[in-house]
């Protein structure tokens, strides 16, 4: 027999991202679109708003992106979640990719780590003051004590955490994060709100 890949960090994060947007009412007219952005010192657009339309095909998008910056643990990597942040803000949250003019946006990112260079409470600001735009923080290990991942939220944002992705990847945790989202709660077109959310990956 072959030998067993035990899942890493990294593939537990992209499983727990899946099974949160499994929670979303997704559709392309009212409902919910989804991008996503993997970010290190170079942030990379994975997919836009406009390229799927279907819930399994986002959470296929999320769930095949690969590793590709480093052979070793994801974690051992530096964490740029600003660049990230600022990436969605330029490149997918855009009317040409399929960004709604009155519909709100919402940027979720994930760490392990934030690094005194890694700003991400002046970035979100920005983002935030800029139109109707929330920052929501999915902090593991370090990062689920730092108050860098609480500032970068700001007052109107929220953040979830815990002791890795590994533990976090459950149903019941997407299920108890994806609850947060009371602004943009959408299980019923006829309620009238939908929303725009980008999943950012380091």
């Amino acid at each position: 027999m072959g030998e067993m890949m035990v899942p890493s960090e990294w593939n537990y994060q992209k499983s727990f991202l899946a099974k949160i947007v499994n929670q979303m009412y997704i559709d392309p007219d009212n409902g919910i679109r989804v991008g996503g952005v993997t970010y290190n010192t170079e942030p990379r657009v994975r997919f836009y708003l406009d390229t799927h339309t279907a819930k399994s095909d986002i959470m296929k998008a999320i769930e095949s992106i690969a590793n590709t910056r480093r052979k070793t643990a994801y974690e051992n990597d530096t964490d740029l979640a600003y660049k990230g942040l600022q990436a969605a803000y330029d490149s997918v949250f855009v009317s040409s990719r399929g960004d709604r003019p009155d519909v709100a946006n919402y940027y979720i990112y994930t760490t392990d780590y934030l690094f005194p260079a890694d700003d991400t409470y002046t970035t979100g600001l920005n983002i935030r003051t800029a139109g109707e735009s929330y920052i929501w923080a999915i902090g593991v290990k370090s990062a689920a004590t730092q108050s860098a991942l609480f500032q970068s939220v700001g007052s109107d944002g929220k953040y979830y955490t815990g002791s890795s992705f590994q533990t976090l990847n459950t149903e019941a945790h997407a299920k108890e994060f994806w609850e947060l989202f009371r602004g943009c709660p959408l299980v019923d077109p006829a309620v009238g709100k939908y929303c725009e959310c980008l999943v950012g990956l380091k």
